[in-house]
């Protein structure tokens, strides 16, 4: 499945879909009302369906997202509007393997959509919240997180045809970023990561304005075999951020010292937890990259370059 710039959505889609739904001339001033803010759609999470005839993506409108599809053939008088939902947001949009359904959590639980005819509804009665929604390679299961309050996290399999479950891993704290190996036997997660937050009032803004500062701790990477069974620790030095697969024995993450001063790529072999070195780079002062810029390590498709 490939993913597209919003710049690209914005470009096909500025005729149609709602774009300059005012009615004012351009050249007629006229004063800028709050209403007129609020209702600037901003495009975002644009993806192909599998087979290339639509683009999916999520457009939100003051602060409420909706998903949205467009027949590329067609253009803009084709775009759709397949949710209306007055709260909330869509995240993070994916396709069924046979391009007619999309899927895509709100309100901590997964939804679906019928491309062609709509009606979006639960895809199953959910319990506890679910978050980090990942399919299989061959699209058949779907790997998510479910945690319940006070009872921890889960790393749950579940087929999309037969709707049965298993529980693969757990961790008492968190567990996130769930990937599948390319021939779906397995699933790299990071666990036992927390959210700590601190709140402060400076004596230069008073007590009654209170900063709060959200400090999230490292965590453990792991690998869990798909169908069940124990998980295996990668012996990695503890830091932020998931993996992405090189094949499907060994994966590939990026860990920064202490100083921030060096950059390191491992390769990690699933079996045996051990890591070697691929790659640093080193910075006198200190590394730093945008959050947006994708600066991880990518493996190439054929898995001989990172």
């Amino acid at each position: 499945m490939k993913a597209i710039s919003s710049t690209f959505v914005a470009a096909i889609l500025a005729a149609g879909c709602g774009f300059g739904a005012s009615g004012a001339s351009p050249s007629t001033p006229h004063p800028l009302t709050i209403d007129q803010l609020l209702e600037i759609k901003h495009p975002s999470n644009a993806i192909w369906s599998p087979d290339g005839r639509y683009v999916a993506f999520v457009w939100d409108e003051g602060g409420v997202g909706n998903l949205y599809v467009v027949e590329t053939a067609a253009g803009p008088a084709s775009c759709k509007k397949l949710t209306s939902f007055h709260e909330g947001q869509v995240a993070s949009p994916f396709w069924s393997k046979t391009g007619a359904t999309i899927y895509f959590p709100h309100a901590g639980s997964l939804w679906q959509v019928d491309v062609t005819s709509g009606a979006p509804r639960a895809a199953w009665n959910a319990t506890g919240r679910m978050t980090s929604f990942a399919l299989s390679p061959d699209g058949a299961d779907l790997a998510f997180v479910r945690s319940n309050e006070g009872s921890g996290s889960d790393l749950v399999v579940r087929s999309l045809s037969s709707g049965s479950e298993r529980t693969i891993a757990h961790d008492e704290t968190s567990i996130a970023a769930p990937v599948w190996s390319p021939d779906g036997k397995h699933i790299s997660f990071s666990a036992g990561s927390k959210t700590i937050l601190h709140e402060q009032t400076p004596a230069y803004s008073g007590a009654k304005i209170i900063y709060t500062i959200t400090e999230r701790t490292p965590g453990r990477l792991l690998v869990a075999s798909s169908s069940g069974g124990d998980a295996i620790e990668i012996h990695a030095p503890v830091g932020m951020g998931g993996a992405r697969w090189l094949d499907a024995q060994h994966l590939v993450f990026d860990r920064q010292s202490a100083d921030f001063k060096k950059r390191t790529s491992y390769v990690a072999d699933i079996h045996t937890g051990n890591v070697t070195a691929a790659h640093e780079d080193v910075e006198d002062k200190f590394w730093s990259i945008p959050y947006d810029s994708g600066a991880s390590a990518q493996p190439s498709p054929d898995g001989n370059w990172i």
